[in-house]
């Protein structure tokens, strides 16, 4: 029994071998390419037309390959060097001897000099020739008196930086100032005033100093303050330069102490309306 089932296992085992064997050959001929019975074959002549090595299993239509190969094609066309131009040698007998002259080769030397000579000096006049930058013309302020002319324009400066200072309309007042009243000028537009009054105890007030907006930081209230200084030490009996000033402008009180003015005094009621505070600012002029 034993030797029987023996030999059965071992026909068992050949019969599964070439069970797999002959599966094994089917799944290789599946993976084969079909062979189109339709196929051009492709002969030795089609093969240096396309350039390349054709695999032994091309078996593919000609017609099918016709955009692949036209592609091939223009790479090569692309890839294939120009035509080199051979230089064409011209014997002597071809060309027409032209006899020149010892003198007519001297005057066309002397002409080519010329030419490089006056080329030359050209190049030089170039640059030579360096564009100077054009200076800008600044206008300087200027001060001038309060006449019947011009109060009209101290009338529009004053109301661009504060309320009126004189209560009629002509301002009258303003004409009969002479040293104690000037207008700033900014080629002939009106950027700025000031007005002083000279008071019995020696003291030289400044009621009212204005720059507008538009016309400050560039020196003209500078300027203005100048002038009343100049005018402070002309006048003899003047011993102090004083102003009145609110607490909240701290840019103009910081102007003042750069032109020397001190914080003195401060006072509770001294402008009319909600902010009446001032600071009393003064400069000794002379003791």
């Amino acid at each position: 029994m034993k030797n029987s089932t023996a030999l059965i296992n071992k026909t068992d085992v050949k019969r599964r071998k070439s069970r797999r064997v002959a599966e094994r050959m089917e799944r290789a001929q599946q993976h084969k390419r079909p062979v189109n019975p339709f196929a051009i074959p492709v002969t030795v002549d089609m093969r240096e037309l396309v350039w390349f090595k054709t695999p032994s299993s091309f078996d593919i239509p000609l017609e099918n390959l016709n955009p692949w190969v036209m592609k091939q094609l223009k790479k090569r066309e692309n890839r294939r060097p120009a035509p080199e131009e051979k230089p064409v040698k011209m014997e002597v007998d071809d060309v027409e001897q032209i006899e020149v002259s010892s003198e007519k080769v001297s005057e066309i030397h002397k002409e080519v000099r010329d030419v490089k000579e006056e080329m030359a000096i050209k190049m030089e006049e170039k640059e030579v020739k360096v564009e100077t930058p054009v200076k800008e013309v600044r206008v300087e302020p200027r001060l001038e008196e309060i006449t019947k002319e011009n109060v009209t324009k101290l009338k529009s400066v004053i109301e661009s930086t504060m309320t009126n200072l004189f209560e009629d309309e002509t301002y009258e007042g303003a004409i009969t100032l002479k040293e104690h009243g000037r207008l700033a000028y900014l080629d002939e537009i009106p950027v700025g005033y000031v007005i002083t009054k000279l008071y019995e105890n020696r003291k030289l007030l400044v009621t009212s100093i204005g720059v507008p907006f538009p016309h400050r930081k560039s020196g003209i209230g500078s300027m203005l303050m100048k002038y009343v200084e100049n005018l402070a030490e002309q006048l003899d009996q003047v011993k102090k330069l004083w102003l009145y000033i609110r607490p909240t402008n701290t840019k103009a009180i910081r102007f003042f102490e750069s032109h020397g003015m001190k914080k003195t005094q401060r006072l509770r009621t001294y402008f009319s309306g909600e902010s009446r505070e001032a600071y009393r600012m003064s400069k000794r002029i002379r003791k």
